[in-house]
């Protein structure tokens, strides 16, 4: 099999985590495949097999509808058509909105199935302007789509959803990993991870903290995560008084090790599409809460067995939870033992067989 996939960027986030798992899966399985950037990152932030072949095309960006980003827009599509043709691919896949739309573009008349996969909740996810014109127009050209929830699927059109595919993220733990080996639970640390940016929520979990960290002086807060809140975050931070006492480390590359020091994670997002912390965290064995946001935490947390959901953006909610938890060690322990299962749950090769389905589906329909 030959294949070329799209994404923005390798840089550290969920969907380019999960398209460097999938390639590496694939190369493995001595299939050709090539990943196309189109900003200029590399080496990538994830590791990839040494038979994955990786290339930038250094777009600028085109966040924007001006029309000179419009006009940039074209000479990609023209750019990235050209790469793809050199390529001659089985199958394509696109990850990402904007992504999913320059693809659909530039495949036009090309005889090349295309696979588009949203990765993030597209009802509260809004591409803006134009873009969101072009995601309704450009996206029937597709051969297949996939998304990560029912709910993700039920956004699009009767059309899509006939060409739709529901595959969650794996999760995948590292090698070496065991969960017998002692960790260094006990630090009173509440861990969260994700960018810092609006819809992961931190500042919700920092209101939160900040209304029980009198009552827990022992325990801390630490976010994994960069992006472009860092200096209000901090404001916040310090306004709230919690100096000391949540902490903006910024990326790792070691987000499991991390996990394994701390005592209960905390999703406090205002939407997802499938969020790998969320499962990283229960893979560790990490008791974990999390607000019951669209989409992906309602199906990945059994809540009261593995986890526990609370009301979307309710901060007085996740604080009584919160401080339950740090109250309650059995509680923690029970639910922690249940959280592993997750592996089970959403293990590679279960999710692997589901892409490859969706491939042979997107084939056989290109041929037909």
């Amino acid at each position: 099999m030959k294949m070329t996939m799209i994404i923005s960027s390798l840089s550290c986030g969920g969907a380019e985590r999960i398209i460097s798992l999938m390639a590496n899966y694939w190369a493995k399985k001595k299939w050709t495949i090539t990943i196309l950037t189109l900003s200029g990152e590399i080496p990538s932030f994830f590791e990839l097999h040494p038979k994955v072949r990786h290339r930038s095309l250094s777009f600028k960006s085109c966040s924007n509808s001006s029309p000179q980003n419009i006009i940039n827009s074209m000479n990609q599509i023209l750019v990235l058509r050209r790469t793809i043709a050199e390529n001659t691919p089985h199958v394509l896949i696109s990850f990402m909105d904007k992504v999913n739309i320059l693809a659909l573009w530039a495949t036009i008349g090309m005889d090349i199935p295309v696979v588009i996969s949203e990765r993030t909740a597209p009802e509260h996810h809004r591409i803006g302007g134009i873009w969101d014109v072009l995601r309704n127009s450009t996206y029937p050209l597709a051969t297949c789509l996939t998304v990560l929830t029912q709910d993700d699927l039920m956004y699009f059109s009767s059309t899509l959803q006939r060409k739709g595919y529901i595959i969650p993220n794996p999760v995948v733990l590292p090698s070496g990993f065991h969960h017998e080996e002692e960790f260094d639970r006990g630090t009173k640390t509440i861990i969260a991870v994700g960018r810092l940016s609006n819809e992961k929520g931190h500042d919700l979990l920092m209101k939160a903290f900040a209304a029980i960290a009198t009552r827990c002086p022992e325990w801390s807060v630490t976010i994994w995560g960069e992006g472009k809140l860092r200096t209000e975050l901090e404001t916040l931070r310090n306004h709230l008084g919690l100096q000391g006492r949540v902490f903006l480390p910024g990326r790792t590359k070691r987000i499991y090790e991390k996990m394994k020091r701390a005592d209960l994670f905390v999703m406090p997002s205002r939407y997802e599409g499938f969020p790998n912390a969320l499962c990283e965290a229960m893979a560790c064995g990490l008791p974990v809460i999390s607000f019951d946001c669209p989409n992906g935490p309602r199906n990945i947390i059994r809540n009261n067995t593995d986890g526990i959901l609370v009301a979307p953006e309710d901060i007085g909610a996740l604080s009584e939870t919160m401080e339950k938890l740090i109250n309650k060690p059995k509680i923690r322990a029970r639910l922690a033992l249940h959280a592993p299962e997750i592996v089970e749950r959403f293990g590679l090769e279960k999710i692997m067989k589901m892409w490859e389905t969706v491939i042979c589906d997107a084939i056989m329909q290109s041929e037909g």
